[in-house]
Order: C-alpha cells, then sequence, then structure tokens
C-alpha cells in the first residue's frame, strides 16, 4: 500500500515531517504514532481520512483535508486538459474567430462566472444587469449581500429579487410607437439615472417627462447650440473636413490610378468628433497639436459609451459594461466642460485665453460663443457640464454611425439606381440637390437606422393599439421598446416601404423620435449626412474595396422582436457600431 508521505511527494506537495504537522490535534497525532511510529510509515487511507481540515469560512465551500484537496483540483485540472472542447479544439479554426472572441470574455461582476451569459441571452428580459440573481446564481440573497459588502462594492449591484414575466415589450407600427411617444403620463423615460451616473448627479432634459421643465431647458438649450446659418456652417464643415481626410487618407497603388480609404475608420468615425471638438473647445492631440488631453479614437471612444449608456441601455447583458465604461471616461469630458465654463467669463477670460493661443486648448469663435451663451444662463455649474454631455454624446453616437450605414447601403446590391441619383446629385450645388439628397439620407435611414428603438417604463398596466397588430397588453413595470426600425417598414405609414422614396414629407419620419423627447440635434442629421454622402459618392467609380474588406461583418440578435445588429472589429470581437469598411475609386 502507498504510504501518506509518498501520495504527497506524488502530488508535488511536501512531506509531513512529523504527525503533529499533518494533524495539530494532539490526541490524534500521539494515536497515530503509537501506531505507526513514523510519519513515512502512515498508511494512505487513514492519512487522507484524519488529515486536518482547511477551516470553515465564507467562500470556502467544502473543506476537506489538503491533500485530498489537492488531489480534487489535480482531477479537476485533468478533466479539462483532457476535454478536447477545452483543449486543442479550443481555437479559431473549430469555434470561428467570432466564437473564439465570444468564449473569450468574463461577464463582468460575476466573479468569473460563465452561467450569467446563458441566463441573460436565455431570458434577456428577466434581469437587470448588474441583478445578483443573475450574476452570482448559485449564493443565496444573504450570503450574496454579505460577500458584496466585505469586497466594498455591494453598491453596484442589484439585490432586489427580479419580477417574473419581465419580458421587454415591443411596439412595432407606426401608429403604436407615435402613441407610446405621445403619452408621456402611462410611459415613462428611463435615462436619468444613467445620466446623473455621467454628470456628478445632475440632470439633462431627455429625463423629464414634465413638459414645462423640459421645454424651458429645450427652449433655452436650443438658442445656445443653433446659431443663426446653422445649417449651412455644419454642411460646409462636413464638406470640407470630409474631403480632406479621404485625401489624407487614402492609399495609391503602385502604376495606378486606383486609391483605397477605409471610410468608416479614417473618415466618418472622425468628422464628427472634429466637429464636436471646434463646437466644445475639447483639446484634441493630434499630428498638429501634439499636446492634446485626447486623440481622436480616445474622443470617439468617449463620446460612444456615454451615448450608449445613457440613450440605449436596454440589454442587461450590457449594461455591467457600458456603466463601468461610462464612470471611468466622463470624468475626462467634465473636466473639460467645467474648466472652459469657469474660465470663459470675468478677468480671468483674457488671460486663459493669451496662455492657450495656438494650443490644443484653445478656444475658438465657436465655443467661446457657446460658453458664453451658457453661462449667460446663470444655471449652476454642474446643470451646464451635464448640457454640455447631453448635446454633444448623440452626435457622436448617431453622426458616426449613420454616415457609416448610409454609404454601405448605398453600396449594397438592389440599390443601384439609387447610387447613379445621388452620384448625380452629388456633383450638383443647388437647394433643391440639397433637399432631395437629404431625402435619401432619411429613407436611407429608414432602411438602414442606428436606432434599433427607444425605451420606456409602463407605469401603470395599459394596453396599446399596434396598428395592424392589434392590441398589446403591457403591465405595470416592463419596458417598452418603441420600435422605430420596424415603424420605418410599416406599409400603412410608408407605402412601398421596400422603395425609398426621397421626396417623402419629413414630418412623416419617426426616425429621430416623436413629441416631447424629439432628438435635440435633429437639425444637425441632414445637412451633415447629406454632406457626407455627396463627398463620397463624388469619388470617380467609387465602390467596395474587393473581398471581405469591403463589407460590413455582422450577427444580430433578436431581442422585443427587433433584430439588433452587432460588428465583428478586426479582432472579431462584437462592436455596437461599424469599426472598418474599404472603398476603393479611380483618381
Amino acid at each position: 500500500m502507498l504510504s501518506f508521505n509518498r501520495f504527497r511527494r506524488y502530488l508535488n506537495l511536501v512531506p509531513y515531517k512529523d504527525f503533529e504537522d499533518w494533524n495539530p490535534d494532539r490526541e490524534t497525532a500521539r494515536a497515530a504514532e503509537l501506531l505507526y511510529g513514523h510519519i513515512d510509515n502512515l498508511e494512505l487511507y487513514p492519512g487522507l481520512m484524519a488529515e486536518v481540515t482547511k477551516p470553515a469560512m465564507p467562500g470556502s465551500g467544502v473543506c476537506p483535508g489538503h491533500t485530498t484537496g489537492r488531489g480534487i483540483l489535480d482531477d479537476a485540472v485533468a478533466l479539462v486538459r483532457g476535454d478536447r472542447f477545452l483543449s486543442y479544439d479550443f481555437n479559431s479554426t473549430t469555434l470561428t474567430n467570432w466564437g473564439f472572441a465570444k468564449l473569450g470574455s468574463l461577464p463582468p461582476g460575476a466573479y468569473g462566472g460563465m452561467l450569467p451569459h446563458l441566463l441573460f441571452n436565455g431570458l434577456p428580459g428577466a434581469w437587470a444587469g448588474t441583478s445578483t440573481y443573475a450574476l452570482l446564481p448559485f449564493y443565496t440573497p444573504k450570503a450574496v449581500q454579505g460577500i458584496l459588502k466585505q469586497n466594498k462594492v455591494i453598491e453596484q449591484y442589484d439585490l432586489k429579487r427580479p419580477a417574473s414575466d419581465m419580458d421587454v415589450v415591443g411596439i412595432h407600427t407606426q401608429e403604436g410607437c407615435k402613441k407610446v411617444f405621445e403619452d408621456r403620463e402611462n410611459f415613462i423615460v428611463m435615462y436619468q439615472k444613467a445620466i446623473r451616473n455621467c454628470t456628478d448627479n445632475h440632470d439633462f432634459m431627455i429625463g423629464w417627462d414634465d413638459a414645462k421643465r423640459h421645454d424651458d431647458r429645450s427652449n433655452l438649450l436650443h438658442k445656445v447650440f443653433f446659431e443663426e446659418g446653422f445649417e449651412a456652417k455644419v454642411s460646409q464643415f462636413f464638406k470640407t473636413n470630409v474631403a480632406k481626410l479621404i485625401k489624407g487618407h487614402s492609399l495609391k497603388y503602385s502604376n495606378s490610378n486606383r486609391r483605397s480609404i477605409d471610410i468608416v475608420r479614417d473618415v466618418t468615425n472622425v468628422t464628427p468628433i472634429l466637429w464636436l471638438a471646434e463646437r466644445f473647445a475639447i483639446p484634441l492631440k493630434t499630428h498638429e497639436q501634439s499636446r492634446g488631453l485626447l486623440s481622436i479614437p480616445e474622443a470617439f471612444g468617449v463620446y460612444l459609451v456615454l451615448f450608449m449608456y445613457q440613450s440605449f441601455n436596454i440589454i442587461p447583458a450590457n449594461e455591467w459594461k457600458l456603466r463601468e465604461g461610462a464612470l471611468r471616461v466622463a470624468p475626462v469630458l467634465r473636466g473639460i466642460f467645467e474648466a472652459h465654463l469657469k474660465t470663459q467669463q470675468g478677468f480671468k477670460e483674457g488671460v486663459v485665453d493669451w496662455l492657450a493661443k495656438g494650443s490644443a486648448f484653445e478656444v475658438g469663435p465657436e465655443a467661446d460663443r457657446l460658453y458664453h451663451a451658457l453661462n449667460d444662463s446663470k444655471l449652476p455649474i454642474g446643470d451646464l457640464v451635464g448640457d454640455c454631455i447631453g448635446m454633444g454624446a448623440p452626435v457622436a453616437g448617431n453622426l458616426t454611425q449613420q454616415a457609416s450605414l448610409l454609404i454601405d447601403l448605398y453600396l449594397s446590391e438592389g440599390y443601384e439606381e439609387y447610387k447613379a441619383r445621388i452620384v448625380e446629385l452629388a456633383h450638383m450645388d443647388d437647394a433643391a440637390s440639397e433637399k432631395e439628397l437629404q431625402g435619401f439620407v432619411y429613407e436611407g435611414m429608414r432602411h438602414s437606422g442606428v436606432v434599433p428603438g427607444l425605451p420606456r417604463v409602463a407605469a401603470k398596466d395599459i394596453t396599446v393599439m399596434d396598428g395592424a397588430r392589434g392590441p398589446i397588453h403591457v403591465k405595470a413595470g416592463h419596458t417598452v421598446l418603441i420600435a422605430t426600425s420596424k415603424a420605418n417598414m410599416d406599409p400603412v405609414a410608408f407605402p412601398n416601404p421596400e422603395k425609398l422614396n426621397p421626396h417623402r414629407p419629413f414630418k412623416d419620419y419617426t426616425l429621430l423620435g416623436h413629441g416631447l423627447h424629439f432628438c435635440f440635434g435633429a437639425r444637425l442629421v441632414g445637412c451633415s449626412l447629406a454632406a457626407t454622402l455627396r463627398e463620397v459618392f463624388k469619388l470617380k467609380n467609387v465602390r467596395r474595396a474587393p473581398g471581405r474588406q469591403g463589407h460590413f461583418t455582422r450577427i444580430y440578435h433578436e431581442f422585443a422582436g427587433v433584430k439588433m445588429w452587432q460588428y465583428l472589429d478586426g479582432n472579431a470581437k462584437e462592436s455596437p457600431i461599424p469599426t472598418t469598411l474599404t472603398l476603393e475609386y479611380d483618381e
């Protein structure tokens, strides 16, 4: 029979020196010593059974002897190493790059657990994204509370027991969507909690359902943000910068007039950030200004996570990651806006402007006008900082993605006749062509929009007449997804919805919301995206690059009856936005 110490050597454990080392209980150690004489004579089975056990403590689980515990661990490791699905078959060739990347990420907040993946994907509407019932499902509520309190992270979790039957309800027709938008008493917005997390506990108007309070602040901010000739200035800015970025980032093929450009990475994800930087005096780090605070990709990432967390935090599996990202980056923008608001007034302004002149921190005329107008409102600095974040985040989140989607759409099979017309319009420069081009922007958004829908929470049990779908019953507390992406293809609202008609009245669309919470930046959308399309489709023989680089790689998840698209980046990881699309053109 194998001795106990020889078995410990086999497990690469240090042999015990004496019986009291094996078991500190003197009576047990003395009895074993009288029986065996020397520790090396101790037999395996008695040694395992009578070895001192691990102390019981929160989270310790099973408390065997140390040698038994090591044997169990070795057995578990051997099972994993011997499982082909977790060893030599666990690679991108077998699982695809997407599958391998998907399994490589752990659910945040779950302490390494993988079961939350199944719970969030299988029952997406049943949990909050921070619910301990989904993230830590093997612990009792009392034990969870104790562990999280001891770890000093209890405030990051939702400890409430989830209500039963909490599926998200989708409203899919134009008629139904408008009814929910208009009924602010029974369907309330859910943005304010996330907004306060990002703004150091200050509000933004999209979180208010009180019409007077909302309209007073909205009117003030419209006067601040939209100056005379706003659309013309925006159009000129986007035309100039899109053309400049295309020229500066295009690759030339040798002995050929062929050029290529990553239109998403180098143009559409950049231009709105440049516009925001000019409007809010954000110190960007560029080739010309190496001492700025944020590079363009960093600024884009900051704005994107704030936009997603504040406005589209409706998929529970994404909530923790969005909140974590937003809380990390929000102080950066708050610091910039607060500094400008405090220095663009009084005697300090002249000194600061003189010191910053010619640097990345210089406050240009657009930002100067905006900050002076905000200061003139006499609102608290914290409220104004929150307004700056609230006004800017949707610009980055919407315009970057939407420009990419429109370019992809009009280069797609079945849209050739529309592309041909857009190319014609791109070479015109009159009011009629601009209006028609903006019509193609809105029709393109109807077919391929950024926003799958907007969330609301039902204040009481209610029934909604959802057009041809009939009555939809919604229980109090349930989240409702106003699925504008579905309503965009409603044949009652849009006859022949599969056909694009750039002459449809703009008032027919719910692309940018409806009623009290109609998109604050709506005036920016048409002119900026039309200018982008104009410059891209002005390129000679513009086309997709051959192969996969000329197409989006994307997947979708079904949520409340709506397709939620995800785009795979260069590492095959899912991204809520397009990250790359290569086009070619001739010079």
